[in-house]
């Protein structure tokens, strides 16, 4: 027997040493199946070494609890899901499938040990029609009767591919299409995995004892010269292409997988049996660009079982991207990061640690943390993020992640048990001493806890119910304090956030958010991968505590759901509350006849239960009583693989419903609901850069964007023209622009250090972890700028927030000097946002009354999104006691909002009767209604830890007080709404006295703040102060200083020092008021009545007279460019201007009305289009009661301008709502000043011609820089040339010429022939404009030509140049009619050799002959196609015509010979007569 064992043995060497030679001669196939269950740790691998044998390699080893093993080992034809991970559930046979390979027979059973690290040679396939790839792994122990199961896949992850088409109604379920590329001379190979049930139940009486149906299935794809590819999936009569790219026609088509695989089976009833098939088709070899490419979709489509020709479901098949999840590691001088990768749900995952010093000469650091590390684990939960720097920060981690509740008490040390004994969250406990032959870097090799380098883990899903994704990652230290007892302590935590397949940035996260008010309090937040609805859903329960009654009972078992509705204000309703949401939300119309659905939901087929029932495939809740123990009870997360946050059938905007089975019956059963509304990602950018007395050189920007709270924040940097610059830091407070010093630590303070670290401790900059500096200091964190002219970087930081109680929002940034740490300039942190997706609304409670007892603001700002979703709102205060000289500092003022606005009763002295009119505290949802006496128990859970519990209106209760005479400050508020039908806008602001007193001290009144922005010339006196003008402007109008400055560095002489231009900034919520009040105080020297109107108080020493007056020479930049059609209402005369039958008004008509009228008001809108009354209809009713004419006229016919000095001009820049409202108020300021009849409003459109600015809105994202208002624009280069061809730089715009431009100004001729290289395009696409800066050379000087083009509708047009010579300034119009001009569609250019380009202002003159020209080229090296002015009358339009004209005369005399000719009237027949005819020579 021994003898012939070893005959057997030799035999099996020497076949091995002839496989391996012929290895060597072909290109192998290396698969891999990973396993960690029942005692069993380790890989087997196949390699195909020719094309008949496998060589099966092991590497495995065995538990100290089970060190003798026996396994009986084969194939099976399903793969593994991983995201099962329950051990035995996950090796059930009926899960895998029948066997296709067994290996006892051929190669024995594996016996350990023994064959811990043995070869053998089969004679198999690793892929084809009986190969092993895709396929599952089996092992199972003879003696104890458990299995062991692992996918067979490939070695090296970027040669295979997967793609899902995911089925929701009628049908459910996924199919696979898993497919190997085809590597060297190695072919692919393509598997499919199908596993489709019914979500209705099936009545048909035929064929109803079989468990399935069967259908037959196609790919199809879309017509890619039609945009079917948005389409929705409920409607699939839009495809109509089998997918056939090789044109094999009918039948024969890759697409017809029905004809080659035969017909897909659905399952009745998926829980009572399962209908998992798997086919090979060798046929069918995708590839990722047959997902991806633009303009074409394929899809899977099945048909009907008894119509097979009707479509029963269709879904797009998608490309099935690797999942990548990171941990960074960013504290105590260590800095790296954590990766997790899964390449599909039947993968396992792949993790990489790398964790190093944060400075390379830091060794030590690495070192101690590997001396001290004692394990790494995923707890259930991420921190708090407002716990941050809290002691008890990691503790909100909740406990190990451990969903199969594995007992941690009968657990094996690290790395002496198999994955399947660890609670899935202790990764030291898989991990540790595994994967030898991996890559690691260990620091202390064998004697330490560390994890380093690359591990794989069966059981740790990236997807599914028991998903890590969104928990924690927590580092434990051995705390060492006693040494005869160690224990463990909580290090380090962070949470695992996604990221995109390159690891290197964040994954787009939508987020949605729910916030419980009444009769619980609590928020929800919902995460998913941007527009992406397939894929998993995170659901966060931060708490939910009951906010009602004086009872402090936890509740448990709460059932939950998503109804299909918004919720109305039945919340309140006792008995009826929450009927307004409507039923569980049921999009794919999941029935199952007169059977409960719930019988029918489970946690593994999630399809087969309604969207919104989330309780029946999750989890049940708990509501705490209170917020000491909510953190402990009611803070939950779940992962659901059906709950679509964008797509078709997205969830918002329904409502989270959450129930109370054990409550009163005659209340219902539903308890609570809320809407679930979005939940946006924050952005700020510091661009407007303000000097500290130097001159201003720097631009660029610094943004800072964050998804969520629970996400990093990432920096992105870029600046120029830094001069001899050290750091630069994020303080306390925003920039005050009006200033002359505005960075200065007396009014920005020092750097924003919400945690008190001590920078006297810190690293050096760039050395350390980003806890070890100031939140605000920047170039600590990420390095300096020394030595540096421009800079740019982009960085991650765990510890700058953007939400939350420390956000950075309005606060500024400060670049500082090398030379003595010198404040150089400074700019505010402002929201980032784009104005189609939100608008920032802004407030103030201005505290102004000269008798009351506060004065200065308190200003708000809140971003309110596109779906109605608000932001946090930022608050700034600056406040002190009254009188300029008043230096009194007091502290801790409590600060509330009340119900009601004040009036005179703000200043009045007894402190009963002051600010009384306010009424009582906001509480707008009835916050402890049923006990609102019970002062302790609110006082008790209203707090900066529980916001929603807190009044609206008791601001001071969640930010704490405030100080009179001390620092302003900036503070974030999670619950203070600014408008809507829960607004603070209109109610009023009390503050009460010092030391937490309850006496009202001061109030004002919340109110719009609006920004306008004027421009002024001034006629310049001898010694202009600017400070003194505004202070004579502040005196006379009767206004504090926050209503009204200037900025200063646009403060610019003009004319020779004549004049002076301002830009003016009229702050408030009268700034319309302001603005015309200004004007006619400027134009006539004179204001009667102050501005502002204080109740209760009249200044009888007011001065009503100013002696400054507007500048005598007009500068361009004063007019607005306006555009018809035109809207004029409000005097009489207006009648004189109702156009007659082809006759405009006439100049005398115009003149007259716009000389009467004591003001003129102009509204311009952004566009140009016929307005149209519906969007306006506050706007419409007010013209119904005046006089009003329409003029669709271009222009008008005389400038209003030069005949009335008092006209405002109002740019609409917001919504059709704001606008109309915008029109209502800024007209009905101006008859409160001049009086009914005596102003005259005018609504026109914006031609953007011209560049100036007269008055506008101050808008997020618009600089006011000087390039944007001024026509002077700097040569790059003084290099000149002598050609006709002017291509802007980028080649964003050409001109060409065959001549050399011929100009005509100031009784002067030249002939522009040599011109700067530097030839540039200002593109303001966005705004509907362009200008192509040309700068030739006149003899020694520089002649500018600034060619401006409109952009309307999709169509460029060519009107205007803007010539600039010495002290020559002006704009020439094109001469010719509308249809004359040269224009073109965007991406087409004009050409025209006929007649000449002439621009003329009447006297002056420029000519181009022969010229094409195209602006908004965009890159292109050549014109696009032409369009032209050839006229209609040309030579080969007449021949063409002549030609037509006499084919038709052909055709028609044919046509006329064809109707002469006549034919007999009967013809020979069989049955008749014989015909015969006469011929005749």
């Amino acid at each position: 027997m021994f003898i012939r064992a070893e005959i057997k043995a030799i035999k099996s060497i020497v076949f091995v040493l002839l496989c391996l030679k012929n290895a060597t001669q072909s290109t192998a196939q290396h698969m891999i199946a990973y396993m960690s269950q029942h005692g069993l740790h380790g890989e087997i691998t196949f390699r195909q070494i020719n094309h008949t044998h496998v060589e099966i390699k092991s590497d495995l080893e065995t538990t100290l609890q089970y060190p003798d093993q026996i396994w009986s080992w084969m194939v099976r034809k399903f793969p593994v899901d991983y995201t099962n991970a329950n051990t035995n559930e996950r090796c059930e046979l009926s899960k895998l499938g029948e066997q296709v390979v067994g290996f006892d027979d051929d190669l024995e059973y594996l016996i350990l040990p023994g064959n811990e690290t043995s070869l053998w040679i089969k004679e198999m396939q690793l892929i084809g029609e009986k190969g092993i790839w895709g396929k599952s792994l089996v092992l199972t122990e003879i003696s104890r009767n458990v299995r062991v199961c692992a996918t067979i896949t490939t070695v090296q992850m970027s040669v295979e591919h997967m793609a899902e088409a995911r089925f929701h109604t009628p049908i459910a379920g996924s199919v696979y299409f898993r497919w190997l590329a085809p590597l060297d001379d190695v072919a692919g190979d393509t598997l499919i995995y199908a596993d489709l049930y019914h979500i209705q139940s099936q009545r048909s009486p035929t064929d109803s004892f079989k468990p399935m149906t069967k259908h037959n299935w196609k790919i199809f794809v879309t017509d890619i010269f039609k945009n079917d590819h948005h389409r929705t999936e409920d409607n699939c009569n839009f495809l109509q292409l089998v997918f056939d790219p090789s044109g094999n026609g009918e039948g024969k088509g890759i697409g017809d997988l029905d004809s080659r695989l035969g017909k897909i089976p659905v399952a009745k009833n998926a829980l009572r049996s399962s209908q998992r098939v798997v086919y090979r088709d060798e046929q069918l070899a995708l590839l990722p660009s047959d997902l991806t490419i633009p303009h074409r979709t394929l899809y899977l489509v099945l048909f009907e079982d008894q119509h097979t020709e009707n479509y029963l479901a269709c879904t797009k098949i998608r490309h099935v991207k690797p999942l990548k999840y990171k941990t960074f590691v960013n504290f105590g001088g260590l800095k790296g990061d954590v990766t997790y990768t899964q390449r599909s749900k039947f993968d396992p995952t792949f993790l990489n640690f790398s964790i190093n010093a944060a400075s390379e000469n830091s060794t030590h650091t690495v070192q101690k943390f590997a001396e001290d590390v004692s394990s790494f684990r995923i707890h259930s939960l991420p921190p708090i993020p407002q716990k941050y720097s809290h002691p008890n920060y990691c503790q909100s981690t909740g406990s190990l992640y451990n969903p199969k509740e594995i007992e941690t008490h009968v657990i094996p040390p690290p790395g002496f048990g198999t994955q399947d004994q660890y609670p899935l969250g202790d990764l030291s406990g898989k991990l540790q001493s595994r994967n030898k032959h991996y890559f690691h870097h260990y620091q202390l090799p064998g004697s330490s806890s560390e994890l380093n380098g690359l591990y794989w883990d069966v059981f740790l899903p990236l997807q599914g119910i028991d998903s890590i994704a969104h928990r924690s990652l927590v580092i434990y230290q051995y705390n060492r304090t006693n040494l005869k007892n160690i224990t463990e302590s909580k290090w380090y935590c962070a949470t695992i956030n996604q990221y995109q397949k390159n690891g290197i940035y964040q994954k787009v996260m939508f987020t949605a958010q729910v916030l419980f008010r009444y009769p619980i309090v609590g928020r929800v937040l919902l995460r998913q991968p941007s527009e992406e609805p397939w894929q998993d859903t995170t659901i966060i329960f931060e708490y939910l505590i009951h906010a009602d009654g004086s009872t402090q009972n936890n509740t448990f078992e709460h059932r939950w759901a998503i109804h299909s509705s918004a919720p109305g204000k039945d919340f309140y309703d006792w008995q009826n509350r929450c009927i307004s949401a409507g039923n569980v939300f049921n999009p794919y119309k999941v029935d199952w006849g007169n059977r409960s659905i719930d019988d029918y939901c489970k946690p593994h087929l999630t399809a087969m239960c309604q969207v919104g029932a989330l309780d029946t495939r999750i989890g049940l809740l708990t509501i705490a009583g209170s917020k000491r123990n909510a953190q402990q009870l009611s803070r939950r997360m779940f992962t659901d693989s059906n709950l679509p946050l964008s797509g078709r059938h997205n969830v918002i905007g329904k409502s989270l419903v959450i129930f109370d089975d054990f409550g009163p019956k005659a209340r219902g059963e539903r308890l609570a609901c809320s809407i679930i509304s979005g939940y946006y990602r924050r952005k700020v950018v510091a661009k407007e850069w303000y000097a500290n007395g130097d001159p201003l050189t720097v631009n660029g920007k610094i943004e800072i964007t964050q998804q969520s709270e629970y996400d990093i924040s990432n920096l992105e940097v870029q600046l120029k023209g830094l001069q001899d610059n050290s750091g630069y830091h994020i303080h306390m407070t925003p920039v005050e622009a009006n200033l002359a010093f505005p960075c200065e630590a007396s009014t920005l303070y020092g750097h924003f250090n919400p945690f008190a670290v001590n920078p006297k401790i810190s690293p050096s900059p760039g050395k350390g972890s980003t806890e070890q500096y100031e939140l605000g200091d920047l170039s600590g964190k990420f390095g300096t700028l020394e030595a540096m002219t421009q800079f740019e970087g982009a960085f991650n930081d765990t510890n700058l927030p953007l939400f939350g109680m420390n956000s950075i929002i309005g606060r500024s940034v400060i670049i500082h000097k090398k030379k003595r740490n010198a404040r150089w300039v400074c700019s505010t942190l402002e929201r980032g946002y784009s104005p189609n997706e939100a608008r920032e609304i802004r407030a103030i409670a201005s505290f102004h009354h000269p008798t009351g007892y506060a004065y200065g603001y308190i200003k708000m700002t809140q971003l309110i999104h596109s779906d109605g979703s608000s932001s946090e709102t930022v608050i700034e205060v600056k406040l002190r006691h009254p009188g300029k000289n008043d230096r009194n500092v007091t502290h801790n003022h409590n600060w509330q909002i009340f119900v009601n606005p004040v009036g005179v009763d703000a200043a009045v002295k007894p402190t009963i009767t002051r600010c009384v009119a306010g009424g009582y505290v906001w509480n707008p949802y009835y916050t402890q209604l049923a006990d609102p006496l019970n002062r302790d128990l609110y006082e008790r859970e209203c707090g900066s830890d529980n916001p929603l519990r807190c009044y609206v209106g008791d601001v001071g209760a969640r930010l704490g007080p405030i100080d009179l005479g001390a620092e302003r400050k900036v503070f974030s508020d999670f619950n203070f709404p600014l408008e809507g039908q829960v607004g603070a806008i209109g109610r009023s602001i009390v503050i009460f006295g010092s030391d937490f007193s309850g006496e009202r001290f001061a109030c004002a009144n919340i109110e719009p703040d609006h920004n306008v922005i004027k421009y002024i010339n001034l006629q310049k006196p001898p010694r202009f102060v600017v400070a003194q003008f505004l202070e004579e402007l502040r005196t006379v109008m009767g206004i504090p200083e926050w209503m009204l400055d200037v900025d200063a560095r646009k403060t610019k002489e003009l004319h020779g020092g004549a004049c002076i231009q301002m830009i003016i900034h009229f702050k408030g919520p009268i700034a319309h008021r302001l603005e015309l009040d200004m004007s006619r105080l400027i134009a006539a020297g004179r204001l009667d009545a102050p501005s502002l109107y204080i109740p209760g108080h009249v200044n009888t020493k007011r001065k009503a007279t100013i002696s400054y007056r507007t500048c005598g020479v007009r500068d361009p930049n004063e007019k607005p460019n306006l555009s018809g059609p035109y809207l004029l209402w409000g005097n009489e005369k207006v009648i004189n201007l109702q156009p007659r039958a082809l006759v405009e008004a006439n100049e005398n008509d115009f003149a007259d009305l716009f000389r009467d009228v004591k003001a003129i008001v102009v509204f311009v809108r952004n566009n140009t289009k016929r307005l149209d009354g519906k969007l306006y209809p506050k706007f419409q009713e007010l013209v119904k009661h005046n006089a009003w004419t329409y003029l669709p006229q271009r222009s008008l016919a005389v400038d209003p301008f030069d005949y009335n000095a008092n006209i405002e001009v109002i740019n609409l820049s917001g919504s059709y709502e704001e606008n109309d409202s915008e029109i209502i108020s800024g007209y009905a300021d101006a008859l409160a000043i001049y009086g009914d009849g005596e102003v005259l409003g005018i609504l026109a459109g914006r031609e953007e011609d011209a560049h100036f600015l007269s008055k506008r809105e101050a808008k997020e994202g618009e600089s006011l820089t000087d390039e944007s208002h001024t026509t002077t624009v700097q040569p790059l280069t003084d290099e000149t040339e002598e050609t006709f061809i002017y291509v802007a730089d980028g080649r964003k715009a050409i001109l060409y010429l065959t001549s050399a431009p011929e100009l005509n100004i100031s009784r002067e001729s030249f002939v522009l022939k040599e011109h700067n290289k530097a030839v540039t395009f200002d593109d303001q696409k966005a705004k509907g404009y362009g200008r192509l800066n040309i700068i030739f050379k006149v003899g020694d000087e520089k002649l500018f030509l600034r060619f401006n083009f409109t952009l309307k509708r999709g169509t460029w047009y060519m009107k205007a140049v803007e010539v600039e010579h010495r002290d020559y300034k002006d704009v020439l119009r094109l001469k010719g009619g509308e249809y004359n001009i040269p224009s073109a569609p965007v991406g087409f250019s004009y050409r025209c050799s006929s007649r000449s380009l002439v621009f003329t202002n009447g006297t002056d003159i420029l000519v181009l002959k022969d010229y094409q020209v195209q602006p908004w080229l965009n890159g292109l090296n050549k014109f696009g196609d032409v369009y032209d002015c050839v006229g209609f009358t040309t030579a080969p339009i007449w021949a063409g015509i002549v030609v037509t004209i006499l084919l038709c005369t052909i055709l028609t005399i044919g046509l006329l010979a064809i109707l002469d000719i006549k034919t007999p009237n009967r013809f020979e027949s069989s049955r008749s007569k014989q015909l015969t005819f006469a011929v005749q020579d």
